[in-house]
């Protein structure tokens, strides 16, 4: 085992699971080895201004390119890695997405003398990714579920070399119990009006169901992103029955602590890889309906056992699992729900 780990990315916004996911990755490698030591390396392309709280006494860097043209501008980062690999004699490399992985590649073949095996870590789905084919560069991978596995094999990986590491999640010794006399649903996570996210969708999916019930959106956005969904809300006469609660540093702390009860999580991604909100709420015993997106849900979501899947943007018949579920007919008999 390499005692130090480099993770490569463009720049994380800091509000994301992913964050998460590798601060815990990090914890679950450091307790058999505690001499080994990991740090990020950010590529800033966009001149962006993340939030890096996360990485709290993690050590990481930031390069930064003002060459306009892509691929100068790859070779630009590259060139800067190349000296941080040679200064910090880093021994393995993990690279997050497509473009870290072409970076990577490039500078440890500029490294003479020393090969360093290259992993890539994908966090969300290969097809449809931008420059995907990067990813053949590296040596190994880790697929964080079955369906990006299958990806990268249609992609031209050797299944040999693709290990699935489903991403880590903390068991919970809390229940967040649901309400008894109205149906509460939950959305965590960032905010967008279409993409990945689709509000827009569960927006007009929640106007044609029917009886007491509430939506709690737990999570920040682009105001511009939020006033769409506002001005659609009131279009679809549903404005009183969502109520929005913003970023929160915490956000399980605050649902528990101020939303209280829920009925089920709600989740209309196109998109998607292992995603945390829809671990993180099952560990709490909250139904979970989602979108049947490539590449995640299906590993985490048993029909009609911790919550219920449905084809993407299939409007029908996700509406149907809501009605089902505001009277109460969908839900686990077992409140502890595995997976």
């Amino acid at each position: 085992m390499p005692s130090k780990i480099l993770i490569t990315s463009y720049n994380i916004s800091g509000f994301g699971g992913m964050e998460t996911v590798c601060r815990e990755f990090i914890l679950l490698l450091k307790q058999p080895r505690p001499d080994i030591t990991v740090s990020f390396v950010f590529f800033n392309a966009k001149q962006t201004q993340p939030n890096d709280d996360w990485l709290d006494n993690i050590k990481y860097s930031r390069l930064y390119s003002n060459i306009k043209n892509g691929k100068l501008r790859r070779i630009h980062y590259a060139l800067q890695l190349r000296q941080l690999l040679s200064e910090q004699k880093i021994n393995a490399i993990i690279a997050l997405d497509s473009i870290a992985c072409y970076n990577s590649n490039v500078s440890r073949k500029l490294i003479l003398g020393r090969q360093i095996p290259l992993i890539s870590w994908p966090h969300f789905a290969i097809n449809g990714s931008y420059k995907k084919e990067y990813l053949l560069k590296t040596d190994y991978y880790y697929a964080i579920s079955s369906g990006i596995a299958r990806q990268l094999v249609a992609l031209g990986v050797d299944e040999n070399n693709i290990f699935t590491l489903f991403n880590p999640i903390k068991k919970q010794d809390i229940i967040i119990p649901r309400p008894e006399d109205k149906t509460i649903f939950l959305y965590l996570g960032r905010i967008f009006f279409a993409g990945q996210k689709q509000l827009a969708f569960l927006f007009t999916s929640l106007a044609n169901i029917s009886g007491d019930w509430q939506l709690n959106i737990v999570g920040s956005g682009e105001e511009q992103e939020i006033n769409q969904l506002k001005q659609l809300a009131k279009k679809l006469n549903i404005e009183k029955k969502i109520n929005w609660h913003g970023w929160q540093p915490d956000p399980w702390f605050y649902i528990r602590n101020n939303i209280k009860t829920v009925s089920a999580l709600l989740l209309t991604y196109s998109i998607e890889g292992l995603g945390m909100v829809l671990l993180e709420a099952i560990s709490y015993s909250i139904y979970a309906i989602s979108s049947d997106c490539p590449a995640g849900p299906e590993d985490i979501i048993k029909n009609d056992i911790n919550g219920e899947l449905f084809p993407v943007n299939d409007l029908p018949c996700f509406v149907n699992i809501l009605q089902g579920t505001s009277k109460n007919s969908r839900f686990s008999i077992n409140p502890w729900i595995s997976f």
